[in-house]
Protein backbone atom coordinates (compact mmCIF):
# COMPACT_ATOMS: atom_id res chain seq x y z
CA UNK A 1 0.00 0.00 0.00
CA UNK A 2 1.42 3.47 -0.89
CA UNK A 3 2.32 5.99 1.71
CA UNK A 4 -1.00 8.16 0.33
CA UNK A 5 -3.21 4.97 0.66
CA UNK A 6 -2.40 4.54 4.29
CA UNK A 7 -2.92 8.38 4.96
CA UNK A 8 -5.76 8.26 3.39
CA UNK A 9 -7.10 5.00 5.61
CA UNK A 10 -6.55 6.96 8.41
CA UNK A 11 -8.10 9.79 7.55
CA UNK A 12 -11.01 8.21 7.18
CA UNK A 13 -11.10 6.52 10.09
CA UNK A 14 -10.90 9.47 12.24
CA UNK A 15 -13.64 11.37 9.42
CA UNK A 16 -15.86 8.26 11.06
CA UNK A 17 -14.97 8.68 14.15
CA UNK A 18 -16.27 12.13 14.59
CA UNK A 19 -19.26 11.81 12.28
CA UNK A 20 -22.55 11.12 14.28
CA UNK A 21 -23.11 7.35 13.97
CA UNK A 22 -19.85 6.45 14.29
CA UNK A 23 -18.79 8.40 16.96
CA UNK A 24 -21.29 7.59 19.37
CA UNK A 25 -20.48 4.08 19.25
CA UNK A 26 -16.63 4.04 19.47
CA UNK A 27 -14.56 4.52 22.65
CA UNK A 28 -11.73 6.86 22.64
CA UNK A 29 -9.35 3.87 24.04
CA UNK A 30 -10.44 2.04 21.23
CA UNK A 31 -9.78 4.42 18.61
CA UNK A 32 -6.32 5.34 20.00
CA UNK A 33 -5.57 1.03 19.80
CA UNK A 34 -7.11 1.10 16.17
CA UNK A 35 -4.97 4.04 15.03
CA UNK A 36 -2.10 2.44 16.45
CA UNK A 37 -2.37 -0.39 14.95
CA UNK A 38 -2.89 1.26 11.52
CA UNK A 39 0.10 2.87 11.84
CA UNK A 40 2.24 -0.41 12.62
CA UNK A 41 0.55 -2.37 9.75
CA UNK A 42 1.32 0.69 7.72
CA UNK A 43 5.18 0.67 8.21
CA UNK A 44 5.13 -3.42 7.90
CA UNK A 45 3.06 -2.49 4.53
CA UNK A 46 5.57 -0.17 3.61
CA UNK A 47 8.63 -2.94 3.95
CA UNK A 48 6.61 -5.90 2.52
CA UNK A 49 4.23 -6.54 -0.35
CA UNK A 50 1.56 -3.52 0.51
CA UNK A 51 -1.70 -5.87 0.38
CA UNK A 52 -2.50 -5.75 3.85
CA UNK A 53 -4.87 -2.66 3.72
CA UNK A 54 -6.39 -2.81 -0.23
CA UNK A 55 -9.12 -5.19 0.96
CA UNK A 56 -11.10 -2.63 3.60
CA UNK A 57 -14.61 -1.76 2.62
CA UNK A 58 -15.18 2.15 3.72
CA UNK A 59 -19.05 0.94 4.29
CA UNK A 60 -18.71 -1.88 6.22
CA UNK A 61 -20.16 -1.76 9.69
CA UNK A 62 -17.63 -0.75 12.60
CA UNK A 63 -17.29 -4.32 14.18
CA UNK A 64 -16.46 -5.61 10.74
CA UNK A 65 -14.04 -3.00 10.13
CA UNK A 66 -12.50 -3.63 13.08
CA UNK A 67 -12.11 -7.41 12.99
CA UNK A 68 -10.65 -6.31 9.53
CA UNK A 69 -8.04 -4.39 11.23
CA UNK A 70 -6.94 -6.95 13.33
CA UNK A 71 -6.87 -9.35 10.40
CA UNK A 72 -4.42 -7.56 8.94
CA UNK A 73 -2.21 -6.78 12.22
CA UNK A 74 -1.88 -10.64 12.40
CA UNK A 75 -1.13 -10.59 8.36
CA UNK A 76 1.69 -8.54 9.40
CA UNK A 77 3.08 -10.30 12.29
CA UNK A 78 3.18 -13.14 9.67
CA UNK A 79 5.36 -10.82 7.17
CA UNK A 80 7.91 -9.95 10.32
CA UNK A 81 7.85 -13.79 11.31
CA UNK A 82 8.69 -15.16 8.02
CA UNK A 83 11.49 -12.69 7.05
CA UNK A 84 13.12 -13.68 10.35
CA UNK A 85 12.89 -17.12 9.46
CA UNK A 86 15.37 -16.13 6.33
CA UNK A 87 19.09 -16.21 6.08
CA UNK A 88 21.25 -14.27 4.18
CA UNK A 89 22.91 -15.72 1.41
CA UNK A 90 25.55 -13.00 0.59
CA UNK A 91 28.41 -14.62 -1.81
CA UNK A 92 32.13 -14.38 -1.10
CA UNK A 93 32.94 -13.52 -4.54
CA UNK A 94 35.14 -9.67 -3.97
CA UNK A 95 32.90 -9.21 -7.59
CA UNK A 96 29.56 -9.81 -5.45
CA UNK A 97 30.75 -7.77 -2.30
CA UNK A 98 31.76 -5.06 -3.92
CA UNK A 99 29.64 -1.79 -4.80
CA UNK A 100 27.65 -1.83 -8.33
CA UNK A 101 27.51 2.04 -8.83
CA UNK A 102 25.10 2.27 -11.67
CA UNK A 103 24.64 5.65 -13.43
CA UNK A 104 21.02 6.44 -13.93
CA UNK A 105 20.93 10.52 -15.04
CA UNK A 106 23.12 12.25 -12.32
CA UNK A 107 22.06 9.49 -9.65
CA UNK A 108 24.69 6.81 -8.70
CA UNK A 109 22.73 4.20 -7.16
CA UNK A 110 24.12 1.24 -4.73
CA UNK A 111 23.22 -2.70 -5.41
CA UNK A 112 24.38 -5.44 -4.06
CA UNK A 113 24.48 -9.32 -3.78
CA UNK A 114 22.16 -9.61 -0.81
CA UNK A 115 19.35 -12.13 -1.41
CA UNK A 116 17.64 -12.00 1.73
CA UNK A 117 17.60 -10.48 5.19
CA UNK A 118 20.03 -11.99 7.97
CA UNK A 119 19.97 -13.91 11.10
CA UNK A 120 20.86 -12.22 14.16
CA UNK A 121 21.26 -13.24 17.98
CA UNK A 122 19.84 -9.61 18.93
CA UNK A 123 17.57 -10.76 21.69
CA UNK A 124 14.91 -7.68 20.60
CA UNK A 125 14.51 -9.17 17.44
CA UNK A 126 11.84 -11.19 18.77
CA UNK A 127 11.44 -9.46 21.82
CA UNK A 128 7.90 -8.12 21.93
CA UNK A 129 8.50 -5.85 24.64
CA UNK A 130 11.45 -4.53 23.24
CA UNK A 131 11.28 -0.72 22.54
CA UNK A 132 11.18 0.99 19.36
CA UNK A 133 14.87 2.20 18.99
CA UNK A 134 15.62 -1.55 19.95
CA UNK A 135 13.51 -3.37 17.45
CA UNK A 136 14.35 -0.52 14.93
CA UNK A 137 18.31 -1.46 14.96
CA UNK A 138 17.28 -4.91 14.89
CA UNK A 139 15.05 -4.31 11.88
CA UNK A 140 17.70 -5.89 8.79
CA UNK A 141 19.42 -8.69 10.77
CA UNK A 142 23.19 -8.90 11.29
CA UNK A 143 25.88 -11.05 9.29
CA UNK A 144 27.64 -13.13 11.29
CA UNK A 145 31.40 -11.43 12.06
CA UNK A 146 34.32 -11.92 14.25
CA UNK A 147 35.54 -9.93 17.12
CA UNK A 148 39.53 -9.07 16.50
CA UNK A 149 41.18 -10.90 19.36
CA UNK A 150 43.06 -8.73 22.67
CA UNK A 151 45.72 -6.72 21.36
CA UNK A 152 48.82 -8.29 22.03
CA UNK A 153 50.82 -4.93 22.88
CA UNK A 154 49.62 -1.71 24.49
CA UNK A 155 51.64 -0.60 21.75
CA UNK A 156 49.07 -1.18 18.98
CA UNK A 157 45.86 0.55 20.42
CA UNK A 158 44.47 3.92 20.06
CA UNK A 159 44.35 5.42 23.25
CA UNK A 160 42.02 8.86 24.01
CA UNK A 161 43.77 12.30 23.26
CA UNK A 162 41.39 14.32 23.72
CA UNK A 163 37.08 14.66 24.52
CA UNK A 164 34.83 17.46 23.69
CA UNK A 165 31.65 17.60 23.97
CA UNK A 166 28.92 18.22 21.26
CA UNK A 167 27.69 22.05 21.81
CA UNK A 168 24.03 22.91 20.94
CA UNK A 169 24.00 25.73 18.42
CA UNK A 170 21.80 26.93 15.82
CA UNK A 171 21.87 26.66 12.56
CA UNK A 172 20.29 26.58 8.53
CA UNK A 173 16.94 28.02 9.24
CA UNK A 174 15.32 27.61 12.67
CA UNK A 175 17.27 24.26 13.27
CA UNK A 176 19.80 23.43 16.29
CA UNK A 177 22.12 20.96 15.89
CA UNK A 178 24.95 19.33 18.43
CA UNK A 179 28.29 20.78 16.53
CA UNK A 180 31.64 19.52 17.84
CA UNK A 181 34.20 19.20 14.82
CA UNK A 182 34.19 22.65 13.18
CA UNK A 183 34.03 24.57 16.98
CA UNK A 184 36.71 26.91 18.04
CA UNK A 185 37.91 24.31 20.25
CA UNK A 186 38.38 21.72 17.77
CA UNK A 187 38.50 23.83 14.29
CA UNK A 188 39.00 20.85 11.76
CA UNK A 189 40.37 16.80 12.18
CA UNK A 190 41.81 16.34 8.65
CA UNK A 191 39.90 15.51 6.67
CA UNK A 192 36.87 16.35 8.61
CA UNK A 193 35.88 19.87 8.59
CA UNK A 194 32.29 19.35 10.43
CA UNK A 195 30.44 16.51 12.48
CA UNK A 196 26.55 17.78 13.62
CA UNK A 197 24.58 15.54 15.56
CA UNK A 198 20.88 16.57 14.03
CA UNK A 199 17.05 16.24 15.31
CA UNK A 200 14.84 18.33 13.38
CA UNK A 201 11.53 18.58 12.21
CA UNK A 202 9.47 21.15 10.11
CA UNK A 203 9.31 23.74 10.12
CA UNK A 204 13.22 24.02 10.43
CA UNK A 205 15.81 22.89 7.95
CA UNK A 206 18.42 23.61 5.80
CA UNK A 207 17.08 25.39 3.27
CA UNK A 208 18.91 25.74 -0.89
CA UNK A 209 22.80 26.50 0.36
CA UNK A 210 25.66 25.90 -2.13
CA UNK A 211 29.15 23.82 -1.34
CA UNK A 212 32.50 23.51 -3.57
CA UNK A 213 35.53 21.69 -2.36
CA UNK A 214 34.05 18.84 -0.34
CA UNK A 215 31.79 16.10 0.50
CA UNK A 216 28.43 16.12 3.10
CA UNK A 217 27.65 12.67 4.33
CA UNK A 218 24.70 12.43 6.17
CA UNK A 219 23.82 9.01 7.96
CA UNK A 220 20.07 8.38 9.21
CA UNK A 221 20.25 7.15 12.87
CA UNK A 222 18.28 3.74 12.64
CA UNK A 223 15.17 5.00 15.49
CA UNK A 224 14.75 8.09 13.19
CA UNK A 225 11.19 9.14 14.03
CA UNK A 226 11.29 11.40 11.12
CA UNK A 227 12.64 11.22 7.53
CA UNK A 228 14.70 13.85 5.43
CA UNK A 229 14.60 15.12 1.68
CA UNK A 230 16.81 16.06 -0.19
CA UNK A 231 16.98 18.06 -3.28
CA UNK A 232 20.35 19.15 -4.99
CA UNK A 233 20.84 21.37 -8.46
CA UNK A 234 22.09 18.19 -10.51
CA UNK A 235 18.46 16.80 -10.47
CA UNK A 236 19.18 14.58 -7.54
CA UNK A 237 16.52 14.41 -4.97
CA UNK A 238 15.48 11.38 -2.40
CA UNK A 239 13.64 11.11 0.82
CA UNK A 240 16.16 9.37 3.87
CA UNK A 241 14.79 7.15 6.04
CA UNK A 242 16.03 5.45 9.45
CA UNK A 243 19.10 3.67 8.52
CA UNK A 244 19.67 5.51 5.35
CA UNK A 245 23.19 6.51 4.19
CA UNK A 246 23.80 9.82 1.77
CA UNK A 247 26.99 10.59 0.34
CA UNK A 248 27.52 13.40 -1.57
CA UNK A 249 30.77 14.90 -3.21
CA UNK A 250 30.04 18.56 -3.70
CA UNK A 251 33.37 18.73 -5.68
CA UNK A 252 33.48 21.63 -8.20
CA UNK A 253 29.85 23.08 -6.96
CA UNK A 254 26.17 21.69 -5.85
CA UNK A 255 23.42 23.82 -4.83
CA UNK A 256 21.27 21.45 -2.81
CA UNK A 257 18.83 21.72 0.65
CA UNK A 258 17.78 19.35 3.17
CA UNK A 259 14.56 19.67 5.08
CA UNK A 260 12.67 17.12 7.15
CA UNK A 261 9.63 15.33 5.58
CA UNK A 262 7.48 16.30 8.81
CA UNK A 263 7.69 18.02 11.69
CA UNK A 264 8.21 14.35 13.53
CA UNK A 265 12.31 14.79 13.50
CA UNK A 266 14.76 13.48 11.25
CA UNK A 267 17.87 12.31 14.06
CA UNK A 268 21.14 11.50 12.03
CA UNK A 269 24.64 12.91 11.83
CA UNK A 270 25.95 14.60 9.25
CA UNK A 271 29.37 15.17 8.55
CA UNK A 272 31.56 17.03 6.33
CA UNK A 273 34.94 16.08 4.59
CA UNK A 274 37.44 17.82 2.47
CA UNK A 275 38.48 16.38 -1.19
CA UNK A 276 42.05 16.92 -1.88
CA UNK A 277 43.20 19.89 -4.48
CA UNK A 278 43.02 17.43 -7.19
CA UNK A 279 39.41 16.34 -6.92
CA UNK A 280 38.16 19.58 -5.69
CA UNK A 281 37.32 20.79 -9.10
CA UNK A 282 36.25 17.39 -10.30
CA UNK A 283 32.11 16.70 -11.67
CA UNK A 284 29.72 16.09 -8.64
CA UNK A 285 28.78 13.15 -7.61
CA UNK A 286 26.15 11.56 -5.28
CA UNK A 287 24.98 8.24 -3.65
CA UNK A 288 22.16 7.36 -1.83
CA UNK A 289 22.47 3.56 -0.12
CA UNK A 290 19.12 2.72 1.08
CA UNK A 291 19.11 1.01 4.67
CA UNK A 292 18.37 -2.48 3.28
CA UNK A 293 21.63 -2.04 1.14
CA UNK A 294 24.10 -0.89 4.43
CA UNK A 295 26.57 -3.46 5.73
CA UNK A 296 26.02 -5.29 8.96
CA UNK A 297 27.59 -7.69 11.00
CA UNK A 298 27.62 -9.17 14.87
CA UNK A 299 30.16 -10.79 17.07
CA UNK A 300 30.79 -11.52 20.66
CA UNK A 301 33.58 -11.20 22.35
CA UNK A 302 35.90 -13.63 24.27
CA UNK A 303 32.81 -13.20 27.20
CA UNK A 304 30.25 -13.81 24.92
CA UNK A 305 28.78 -10.76 24.99
CA UNK A 306 27.27 -9.51 21.83
CA UNK A 307 28.00 -6.41 19.61
CA UNK A 308 26.64 -5.11 16.55
CA UNK A 309 27.73 -2.75 13.58
CA UNK A 310 26.26 -0.79 10.91
CA UNK A 311 28.82 -0.20 8.28
CA UNK A 312 28.39 3.08 6.27
CA UNK A 313 31.94 3.19 4.92
CA UNK A 314 35.18 0.59 5.16
CA UNK A 315 35.28 -2.54 7.31
CA UNK A 316 34.10 -4.24 10.31
CA UNK A 317 33.82 -7.67 11.47
CA UNK A 318 34.37 -8.67 7.85
CA UNK A 319 31.70 -7.06 6.65
CA UNK A 320 32.94 -3.94 4.04
CA UNK A 321 30.76 -1.25 3.16
CA UNK A 322 29.88 -0.48 -0.47
CA UNK A 323 29.71 3.43 -0.58
CA UNK A 324 32.93 4.65 -2.52
CA UNK A 325 34.55 6.99 -0.80
CA UNK A 326 37.21 9.50 -2.95
CA UNK A 327 39.28 9.50 0.43
CA UNK A 328 39.40 6.40 2.27
CA UNK A 329 37.40 6.38 5.30
CA UNK A 330 35.57 4.15 8.02
CA UNK A 331 32.15 4.93 9.26
CA UNK A 332 31.18 2.69 11.48
CA UNK A 333 27.89 2.91 13.80
CA UNK A 334 28.39 0.44 16.94
CA UNK A 335 25.87 -0.75 19.53
CA UNK A 336 26.99 -2.70 22.74
CA UNK A 337 24.16 -5.00 23.59
CA UNK A 338 25.51 -5.46 27.09
CA UNK A 339 27.17 -4.61 30.04
CA UNK A 340 31.08 -4.86 29.87
CA UNK A 341 30.95 -6.03 25.95
CA UNK A 342 34.02 -5.11 24.42
CA UNK A 343 34.27 -3.58 20.74
CA UNK A 344 38.06 -3.70 18.83
CA UNK A 345 38.78 -2.23 15.62
CA UNK A 346 41.61 -2.34 13.44
CA UNK A 347 42.45 1.08 11.66
CA UNK A 348 45.10 1.89 9.91
CA UNK A 349 48.04 4.04 11.95
CA UNK A 350 48.11 6.99 9.72
CA UNK A 351 44.75 7.71 9.72
CA UNK A 352 43.03 10.52 11.82
CA UNK A 353 40.26 8.87 13.89
CA UNK A 354 37.86 9.50 16.52
CA UNK A 355 34.61 8.30 17.93
CA UNK A 356 31.46 10.18 18.60
CA UNK A 357 29.02 8.92 21.76
CA UNK A 358 25.06 8.38 21.26
CA UNK A 359 22.84 9.98 23.92
CA UNK A 360 22.87 7.78 27.05
CA UNK A 361 26.41 6.14 25.55
CA UNK A 362 28.54 5.41 28.70
CA UNK A 363 32.18 3.46 27.47
CA UNK A 364 35.94 2.91 28.20
CA UNK A 365 38.20 3.69 25.87
CA UNK A 366 41.18 1.62 25.93
CA UNK A 367 44.72 3.55 26.81
CA UNK A 368 48.05 3.01 25.09
CA UNK A 369 49.22 1.35 28.70
CA UNK A 370 51.37 4.53 29.13
CA UNK A 371 51.15 7.27 31.74
CA UNK A 372 50.03 10.18 29.51
CA UNK A 373 47.53 7.92 27.94
CA UNK A 374 45.07 5.82 29.62
CA UNK A 375 42.08 4.38 30.04
CA UNK A 376 39.11 6.93 30.05
CA UNK A 377 35.51 7.09 30.32
CA UNK A 378 33.42 8.73 28.56
CA UNK A 379 29.48 9.49 28.09
CA UNK A 380 27.34 10.60 25.44
CA UNK A 381 27.12 13.18 23.08
CA UNK A 382 30.88 13.64 23.31
CA UNK A 383 33.55 13.25 20.63
CA UNK A 384 37.18 11.36 21.43
CA UNK A 385 40.12 11.99 19.17
CA UNK A 386 42.07 9.08 19.02
CA UNK A 387 46.03 8.69 18.90
CA UNK A 388 47.65 8.51 15.78
CA UNK A 389 50.76 5.53 15.46
CA UNK A 390 50.49 4.84 18.90
CA UNK A 391 53.52 2.43 18.43
CA UNK A 392 56.31 5.26 17.29
CA UNK A 393 54.53 7.59 20.03
CA UNK A 394 52.37 9.37 17.48
CA UNK A 395 50.43 12.14 19.19
CA UNK A 396 46.34 13.06 18.99
CA UNK A 397 44.89 12.38 15.41
CA UNK A 398 44.45 15.86 13.17
CA UNK A 399 43.30 18.29 14.91
CA UNK A 400 43.86 20.94 12.25
CA UNK A 401 48.29 21.06 12.92
CA UNK A 402 48.95 21.08 9.07
CA UNK A 403 52.63 20.02 10.01
CA UNK A 404 51.59 16.96 12.38
CA UNK A 405 49.31 16.03 8.86
CA UNK A 406 52.06 16.86 6.29
CA UNK A 407 54.35 14.71 8.59
CA UNK A 408 51.42 11.95 8.11
CA UNK A 409 51.08 12.15 4.58
CA UNK A 410 54.92 11.61 4.33
CA UNK A 411 54.85 8.65 6.18
CA UNK A 412 52.02 7.54 3.68
CA UNK A 413 53.33 9.02 0.68
CA UNK A 414 53.88 5.87 -1.37
CA UNK A 415 50.91 4.03 -0.37
CA UNK A 416 47.30 3.81 -1.69
CA UNK A 417 44.52 2.67 0.22
CA UNK A 418 41.92 0.97 -1.51
CA UNK A 419 38.61 3.23 -1.78
CA UNK A 420 36.64 0.74 0.62
CA UNK A 421 39.64 1.76 3.38
CA UNK A 422 40.58 -1.76 4.19
CA UNK A 423 44.31 -1.05 4.18
CA UNK A 424 45.18 -3.61 1.38
CA UNK A 425 48.05 -1.76 0.53
CA UNK A 426 50.15 -2.75 3.48
CA UNK A 427 49.73 -0.26 5.53
CA UNK A 428 50.37 -1.18 9.11
CA UNK A 429 46.93 -1.05 11.65
CA UNK A 430 46.10 -0.17 14.90
CA UNK A 431 43.45 -1.00 16.98
CA UNK A 432 41.14 0.98 19.40
CA UNK A 433 38.90 -1.26 22.40
CA UNK A 434 36.03 0.19 23.85
CA UNK A 435 34.44 -1.53 27.01
CA UNK A 436 30.64 -0.75 27.58
CA UNK A 437 29.49 0.29 31.58
CA UNK A 438 26.16 0.63 30.27
CA UNK A 439 24.10 -1.60 28.00
CA UNK A 440 22.32 -0.97 24.75
CA UNK A 441 25.50 1.78 24.61
CA UNK A 442 25.92 3.33 21.08
CA UNK A 443 28.42 5.58 19.54
CA UNK A 444 30.42 5.79 16.21
CA UNK A 445 33.61 5.02 14.84
CA UNK A 446 35.43 7.74 12.24
CA UNK A 447 38.43 7.44 10.90
CA UNK A 448 40.05 8.57 7.03
CA UNK A 449 43.45 9.26 5.43
CA UNK A 450 44.63 13.05 6.30
CA UNK A 451 45.17 15.06 2.66
CA UNK A 452 48.07 16.81 4.55
CA UNK A 453 47.04 20.48 2.22
CA UNK A 454 45.82 24.05 3.70
CA UNK A 455 42.59 23.89 4.36
CA UNK A 456 41.17 27.69 3.59
CA UNK A 457 37.03 27.13 4.25
CA UNK A 458 34.83 30.40 3.95
CA UNK A 459 31.36 28.93 4.66
CA UNK A 460 30.25 25.99 2.57
CA UNK A 461 33.45 26.84 0.15
CA UNK A 462 36.23 24.78 0.76
CA UNK A 463 39.81 25.06 -1.11
CA UNK A 464 43.26 25.10 -0.38
CA UNK A 465 44.05 29.56 -0.83
CA UNK A 466 42.49 32.31 -0.01
CA UNK A 467 42.82 33.23 -3.74
CA UNK A 468 40.30 29.97 -4.83
CA UNK A 469 38.13 30.91 -2.21
CA UNK A 470 37.41 34.32 -3.96
CA UNK A 471 37.24 31.96 -7.33
CA UNK A 472 34.46 29.91 -5.72
CA UNK A 473 32.40 33.17 -4.75
CA UNK A 474 32.92 34.95 -8.27
CA UNK A 475 31.42 31.54 -10.12
CA UNK A 476 28.72 31.13 -7.73
CA UNK A 477 27.47 34.77 -8.14
CA UNK A 478 28.18 34.64 -12.24
CA UNK A 479 27.18 30.90 -12.55
CA UNK A 480 29.86 29.58 -13.55
CA UNK A 481 32.48 26.76 -13.46
CA UNK A 482 30.03 24.13 -12.04
CA UNK A 483 27.39 26.67 -10.70
CA UNK A 484 25.85 26.62 -13.60
CA UNK A 485 22.33 27.66 -12.86
CA UNK A 486 22.63 28.26 -9.08
CA UNK A 487 21.28 31.58 -8.82
CA UNK A 488 18.07 30.35 -10.66
CA UNK A 489 17.52 27.19 -8.97
CA UNK A 490 15.18 26.84 -6.13
CA UNK A 491 14.07 23.71 -4.21
CA UNK A 492 10.83 22.41 -3.79
CA UNK A 493 11.78 21.87 0.12
CA UNK A 494 12.14 25.70 0.59
CA UNK A 495 8.85 25.99 -0.12
CA UNK A 496 7.40 23.43 1.95
CA UNK A 497 9.25 24.78 5.00
CA UNK A 498 6.50 28.19 4.77
CA UNK A 499 4.01 25.78 5.22
CA UNK A 500 4.67 22.50 7.44
CA UNK A 501 5.11 19.66 4.65
CA UNK A 502 4.29 18.32 1.70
Amino acid sequence: MSISGATLLIHYLLARTYSNSFGRSIRAGLLVDVLSTLAHIHACDFHHDGSLLTDFDPDEPQEKFIQSVAQAEEKCQQHIEEEREQTCDRSADSSDSTAQLSAQGHHLHNSTSVKCSSKTSDPNFQNPNATHSQMAWARYGFRGGKMPPPFESSAKIRGATGAFVSQEQGEGAGARVRRSIGRPELKNLDPFLMLDEFKVGLPAGFPDHPHRGMETVTYMFPDSPGNFTHEDSKGNAGILGPSDLQWMTAARGIMHSEVPETRNEAHGLQMWINLSKKDKMSPPEYQEIPAKDLARAEATDENGKLVQVQIAAGTSLGETSQVRTRTPCYLIHVKMLEKDAVFRQMIPGDFTAFLYTLEGAEIIVKGDGSSKIGDKVVQGHTTVTLQSNPGAGGSASGGGNLKAAKNLMTQASNKNADAGATGSSGEEKVGIEIRAIRPESQFVVVAARPIGEPIVQYGPFVMTSQAEIQQAFRDYQMGTHGFEGAQQWSSKNKQRMGRGGF
